[in-house]
């Protein structure tokens, strides 16, 4: 929970129907709050977009086409959208308010067993499966956007927060000038502003992998660019070299080296 100081947003009730309880966390491009669909008691997430980025039409295109995009998302893997509409001025997206503990702080207390891993990395796939069957790359998969809610069924997992998704099926155009994502979990045609597709994605989840085993990313610098470079240029450790002989089977070192390959096309 982000603390709210003075927020006119809190306690408001959207669409006659979502009130706005407390803000919740803060991204690059918007603000999340929880809140509660005032008839039904349930507990939905709300995302505004920030007040500078409402501001710019380009910006309100690509939250509106976010939600577009979610919206078509119908898998158990993804956070589900429910609404959308203006408020002041101000677009927003109303989404299922997903509990769980954030992969980050499982991966904070260190290493899990490979058999929980894998689990969880087979979740993350089938749910990013679906959405590139809709056309929609996620492009910034990392601990901190996967959420586990484990219980005596065991892990179940959510992936969050598709804000930097594009949709190609409606021909969105997913090569920039710049790298957008996040440096440790990017693969070398991401980290050049190059065009990425679900082979991405993939790269990512390996990455996810490799951390989840091992307890730390493949490459780790102090210089955000030198990570980017490090993707590109260097070769992964294999697993055997973080966690000894006989850490994981050998089979398990070649599926995440080659969801580490540095061309798409040989992952």
């Amino acid at each position: 929970m982000v603390p709210s100081g003075v927020d006119p947003r809190i306690g408001t009730v959207l669409a006659e129907r979502y009130k706005v309880i407390e803000r919740w966390s803060q991204g690059g491009m918007g603000t999340v709050y929880r809140g509660q669909h005032v008839e039904l008691e349930r507990e939905v997430a709300i995302k505004f977009l920030h007040e500078w980025a409402a501001s710019e039409p380009a910006f309100v295109q690509r939250f509106e086409r976010e939600a577009k995009a979610m919206a078509r998302l119908q898998h158990p893997g993804c956070a589900q959208i429910l609404d959308s509409g203006v408020a002041g001025g101000a677009p927003f997206v109303v989404m299922e308010f997903v509990t769980g503990e954030s992969m980050l702080a499982l991966i904070d207390r260190g290493a899990m067993p490979p058999a929980r891993a894998i689990e969880i990395a087979r979740q993350v796939l089938a749910a990013l499966d679906h959405a590139h069957s809709h056309g929609i790359i996620h492009r910034d998969i990392k601990p901190a956007n996967v959420a586990v809610m484990t219980s005596e069924f065991g892990d179940q997992v959510k992936v969050l927060d598709f804000g930097l998704a594009k949709m190609a099926a409606l021909g969105g155009d997913l090569t920039g000038p710049m790298a957008v994502g996040t440096p440790t979990y990017m693969p070398p045609e991401q980290g050049l502003g190059g065009a990425v597709d679900a082979r991405t994605d993939l790269y990512a989840v390996g990455v996810l992998l490799f951390e989840m085993i091992t307890g730390a990313p493949p490459f780790e610098r102090d210089d955000p660019q030198e990570v980017i470079v490090a993707h590109r240029s260097m070769p992964p450790p294999l697993l055997s070299e973080r966690l000894g002989d006989g850490g994981c089977s050998p089979d398990l070192g070649r599926v995440v080296m080659r969801a580490l390959a540095k061309e798409p096309a040989d992952r």
